[in-house]
């Protein structure tokens, strides 16, 4: 027995590792996860604060009205941003053009007259943007080429184009009759949040490699994700294979153009869960015709499972967009799992109905008049938000007209605003990227304003580097997944913490997913993040967010389809699901879709074993097929004979001549997963057919001499006796030549191999000294 002392040093271990969790969870969020933090600010305070914004709201509104006005056809094309860089009269009074090109520069849009030209462009003689260029259904990007630097993607069945613009041609662009918009590039949404990944355990997938020995082999795995470019030190460290070491080179690596660490990391989490499987790579692009490639480059090269953990801001809330159809179309015509993170919105999100209580033409989010109806956002100083609107209306055919306005919540200007016009052909997209150089911290209160047409369902989406905190008030993680996740051949993929393995985190989208026509149910499964990997490149380590959990999720896919080849991608997908750890509501619910994944449990019994008849075999008499049922198993078994099915019970004896076909499927009692194991016979206890005998026929008499044969079915042998003159029957050889006369009786009996039956003779007399035959 322990001493007390002993027993103290414990209890005082438990303790500190008991305080380390709780350090550790308030730590979890990173880069594009968001802190949720409660608003510091007393009711009295929010209220004087808000009476006094009512009135400038007034104020904000007609300048808004006027400055959208003023837009000509042409402007009414370009995004909000573009145009504050062709007219600083857009610009609200308390932003600068300068301030707007070093957050654009940051995002990948904007490059400045001088920069280095890049293979197959046009040398530039001013500023250049990176821009989507969306055409009518009419038009071909040929029409955009006098106009634009250099197009680096294109697609001409979506009618789209992605290039890069001098700042001088965007209004003459966007006056030809074909052009239908013009939108900056937003760029991809990493869904982030030696070493194994404690999700291995946790999902049980070691003991499916240690009982079964399933481990991936045979399977292609590609990952889509930012980049890999401290891949070289994670293979060194023994966490990746060697084959993957040549970026650039490898066709494991296809490209690494976009950059960055994460893919490494999800690779290293497939790898340690399936080893055995073959690893591919291929970034995510700068766009989403890029991105749609990419998934095209993994299918090319043989991947029976993709996943990403990519998410495209500019692609539609309530349809399916350009990504996901092309997802859509993938799955269709190839037997591949898509996996994908359902995204890290649940503490950033809202959704609900435009709300004007006051007549104001702002959106009251609490749908309540009282103080505490905004979204506010702390920005601190040097950092930056990505915002963007939606609300349900077709892309391309939007005339309901909502702005997007970021002003400062204490003082009440404007800090940025989205006003694209949506007049009947437009997208219901509204977006701001904002970033603090005022040199100190801002409190931000988020806007929808609607300028005309109906009361829509809204929908925002936050995203804000490390340090920024979105205030809890009116936040909605319900509906906050979206894009090709939402597609529902994907399994979205909703993240829970190693270390609260039960529970949910905070920041992992919830659903339903609810479209212009349909509502789908998201998030599918969870998978574990919060997890170890090298840290390759000075990557987080611990790994959060649904980026971490998606390719738990991938790995596990990938070792059911080596282990079980014939099952279809649907099946792989519904043993995952239906085999999950129930957790949250019983049954499916929109938090954790149908649980955590449990590789062990996704494993089917093994197939019945039937003994009494063998596949392919005939039986000449009756047999008894019978089989065990092991533990844990029940079974059900149906016979159908020349296509007639009934239900069996083993040990029944089956008799009588057919074509048999026997299923005997066994089921697990804790999973309800099935294997079944077919048995095709024959039984065959009928006599063969009478001999057709040839070369004499029955009564007739012959002058000539005669040399009686026959053929012997397959399955049979023969014998013949001849008899003379109603003498004794002698054995006779088929073909033999009889000369003599004399009255003949030849009998021919068949019998079958399988089972012995034979024909009786029938006797014949004839006339006597005469060739005179009888055949039976």
């Amino acid at each position: 027995m322990r001493n007390k002392k002993d027993i103290c040093k414990a209890m005082s271990i438990m303790l500190i590792f008991f305080v380390l969790m709780l350090t550790i969870q308030p730590a979890l969020a990173q880069e594009d996860k968001q802190i949720v933090q409660e608003t510091e600010e007393t009711e009295e305070t929010v209220e004087a604060i808000e009476v006094e914004k009512d009135a400038s709201d007034i104020e904000a509104n007609k300048k808004i009205k006027k400055t959208k006005d003023q837009k000509t056809s042409t402007q009414k094309k370009i995004s909000t941003d573009l145009l504050y860089l062709l007219d600083e009269s857009f610009i609200p009074e308390s932003m600068t053009q300068k301030q707007v090109k070093k957050q654009m520069i940051s995002n990948k849009q904007y490059r400045a007259l001088g920069c280095v030209t890049r293979s197959g462009e046009k040398n530039s003689t001013g500023d250049m943007v990176y821009v989507y260029i969306n055409l009518k259904p009419n038009a071909s990007t040929k029409i955009i080429k006098p106009y634009v630097n250099k197009i680096e993607n294109k697609n001409e069945k979506n009618h789209i184009a992605v290039a890069w613009v001098e700042l001088g041609q965007l209004e003459a662009l966007a006056s030809l009759d074909g052009v239908r918009n013009i939108r900056t590039v937003l760029q991809p949404l990493v869904r982030t949040g030696s070493v194994t990944s404690q999700g291995d355990s946790i999902h049980l997938v070691d003991q499916v490699r240690d009982e079964f020995g399933y481990d991936g082999t045979n399977i292609k795995i590609g990952v889509i994700s930012n980049g890999v470019d401290s891949i070289a030190d994670a293979i060194s460290a023994g966490d990746l294979p060697n084959y993957l070491a040549s970026v650039g080179e490898s066709e494991h690596v296809i490209s690494n153009n976009y950059g960055g660490e994460e893919g490494t990391a999800m690779l290293e989490i497939i790898h340690d869960l399936a080893p055995g499987a073959e690893l591919y790579f291929h970034d995510c692009g700068s766009n989403t015709v890029g991105f749609n490639e990419a998934i095209d480059a993994l299918v090319n090269s043989g991947c029976q499972v993709i996943v990403d953990d990519i998410g495209w801001l500019g692609e539609p809330c309530f349809e399916d967009g350009f990504v996901a159809n092309h997802v859509n179309s993938v799955l269709e015509m190839n037997p591949i799992t898509y996996v994908s993170s359902a995204g890290n919105a649940a503490s950033s999100h809202y959704q609900g109905m435009f709300y004007d209580d006051d007549g104001d033409g702002y959106h009251d989010y609490s749908h309540d008049p009282a103080p505490g109806n905004k979204i506010r956002i702390k920005i601190p100083n040097e950092k930056s938000v990505r915002i963007v609107l939606q609300w349900n209306d077709k892309f391309g055919r939007s005339n309901n007209d909502y702005d997007l306005v970021l002003s400062d919540y204490n003082i009440g200007n404007i800090i940025d605003i989205s006003m694209n016009v949506q007049d009947g052909n437009a997208d219901p997209l509204e977006y701001i990227s904002y970033y603090n150089d005022t040199g100190s911290e801002i409190i931000a209160s988020l806007d929808v304003r609607k300028d005309s047409g109906d009361d829509k369902e809204l929908e925002v989406y936050i995203y804000n580097s490390s340090g920024c905190q979105i205030y809890t008030d009116n936040i909605v993680a319900e509906d906050s997944i979206f894009g090709h996740a939402a597609v529902s051949g994907v399994l979205a993929v909703g993240a829970i913490n190693q270390y609260t393995p039960d529970d949910i985190a905070y920041y992992s989208s919830r659903g339903p997913v609810t479209l212009i026509d349909e509502t789908r149910s998201k998030p599918d499964i969870c998978g574990i993040d919060g997890v170890s990997v090298t840290g390759a490149g000075g990557f987080s380590n611990p790994f959060y967010g649904t980026s971490a959990a998606a390719p738990h999720i991938a790995a596990i896919a990938g070792i059911l389809m080596a282990a079980y080849p014939e099952k279809t991608p649907d099946q792989i997908r519904n043993m995952i699901t239906s085999t999950a750890d129930d957790l949250g509501d019983i049954g499916y619910d929109f938090t954790y879709g149908y649980g955590r994944a449990n590789a062990l449990m996704a494993i089917p019994p093994d197939a019945p074993e039937v003994t009494g008849v063998e596949d392919g075999k005939t039986y000449g008499e009756a047999v008894t097929p019978t089989w065990e049922d092991e533990e844990g198993t029940t079974s059900k078994a149906t016979i159908s004979k020349d296509g007639q099915s009934i239900s069996f019970t083993k040990g029944i004896e089956i008799e009588g001549s057919g074509s048999y076909q026997l299923i005997v499927t066994a089921k697990k009692t804790i999973n309800n997963l099935t294997s079944s194991t077919t048995v095709n016979f024959d039984i065959d206890i009928d006599a063969p057919d009478k001999p057709e005998v040839t070369g004499v026929e029955d009564g007739k008499t012959y002058g000539t001499a005669v040399a009686p044969t026959w053929e012997d079915e397959e399955g049979t042998t023969s014998t013949a006796t001849l008899s003379k003159n109603e003498g004794e029957a002698v054995s006779y050889t088929k073909g033999t030549v009889i000369s003599e006369d004399g009255e003949y009786q030849l009998a021919v009996t068949a019998t079958k191999a399988i089972n012995n039956s034979r024909l009786s003779p029938t006797l014949c007399v004839g006339e006597l000294s005469k060739k005179y035959f009888c055949t039976c």
